[in-house]
């Protein structure tokens, strides 16, 4: 893993194919959450993880970016493919998050604060046309579940955070 600064992805040039959504395991030992990010699949293998984090307590985020040699991550319970529409790159997905200041994000506080950010993203991308119409709504319906390991999705209430 490599971790990458904004300019590095507002420059990267390499051809996404797909845009994963990913619920990966939360840090909770009773697994009473989970965590949400996403992941540009490159053309050439592997891909970038955009990911939203916070420090335990805390409500800002930080934007994470990291270039992967992998596809799927072992910590993730489920996962959504969103095949792109056009031929886009990582630094459109770069360009539209730092656009509309997705970057500056504050959690809800309630744990599940990376799902909103997650749609929000995914609805953007959509809006720029770089995956089908229609996709952050087909999205919406699974981002209103707990995801675990050998169990049944368990439906939950959500709070959504805020950007600044």
């Amino acid at each position: 893993m490599v971790n990458l600064n904004p300019s590095q992805v507002l420059t990267d040039a390499r051809r996404v194919g797909c845009i994963r959504v990913v619920v990966h395991v939360g840090d909770a030992i009773d697994g009473s959450d989970n965590h949400w990010s996403i992941y540009l699949l490159l053309q050439t293998g592997g891909s970038v993880r955009v990911n939203m984090v916070t420090e335990y307590g805390e409500i800002d985020g930080r934007l994470e970016w990291s270039d992967l040699a992998y596809l799927l991550t072992t910590s993730a319970i489920q996962h959504w493919d969103f095949p792109v529409t056009m031929a886009i790159e990582v630094r459109h997905v770069a360009d539209t998050i730092y656009r509309n200041s997705r970057h500056r994000y504050q959690f809800s506080g309630g744990g599940s604060g990376c799902r909103f950010w997650v749609h929000t993203i995914m609805y953007d991308i959509e809006g720029r046309q770089y995956i089908a119409a229609g996709t952050s709504n087909n999205l919406w319906q699974h981002l209103q579940y707990l995801y675990r390991r050998d169990k049944d999705p368990l439906q939950i209430n959500w709070v959504q955070g805020t950007f600044k």
